[in-house]
């Protein structure tokens, strides 16, 4: 639970923090205040989940975690790259992860101690579910879309597997932005 909210901050995170320190959107920064602001978003999101390996190896053999961990690896970044990336935004996406998250935990709790399972986990994801109908992950990703580019309304917004295009009217102008 602690990794899938860690998890959607850190995205709002990594959008927001630009216009938190009052930095122009398109402005370049140094490599030692990226990998501070790198740091510090996944700091958080990475300690959960390094928790959970650890987790994972306590409850069978290091071997097989590490095997089913690479497994795991390689089919989300093929399924990253030529699935979600073309077709979701970057919040339906965290969205999903969050959510199969919690499930693979609901899941692997339920055959260790059932009770457990059906007490803290299962009304985990029902929450989730609903909070995906409450929040909706479009309107979080143009709520966090305009507030990374505040300068003007932001019109569209791309991705596919080698970037990521954002198009902002500003003054009857339009400007591209493209990561």
């Amino acid at each position: 639970i602690a990794f899938s909210i860690s998890l959607c901050l850190s995205v709002a995170g990594v959008r927001i923090y630009k216009p938190f320190l009052d930095i122009p959107p398109g402005q370049g920064m140094g490599t030692a205040f990226i990998l501070a602001v790198s740091f510090l978003s996944m700091l958080c999101v990475s300690f959960c989940h390094g928790g959970l390996f650890s987790l994972i190896c306590s409850m069978t053999t290091v071997a097989r975690a590490y095997v089913l961990e690479t497994i795991g690896t390689l089919f989300g970044g093929i399924c990253l790259t030529w699935l979600l990336l073309p077709n979701f935004s970057h919040f339906e996406i965290v969205f999903l992860a969050a959510f199969a998250s919690i499930a693979a935990c609901a899941i692997v709790l339920r055959q260790i101690k059932p009770g457990v399972a059906g007490f803290i986990l299962y009304p985990s994801v029902i929450a989730c579910l609903l909070l995906v109908a409450v929040i909706k992950p479009q309107k979080l990703e143009q709520y966090t879309l305009s507030m990374q580019y505040r300068q003007g309304k932001v019109i569209d917004s791309r991705n596919s597997s080698y970037g990521n295009m954002t198009v902002v009217q500003k003054h009857g102008q339009k400007v591209f932005f493209y990561n």
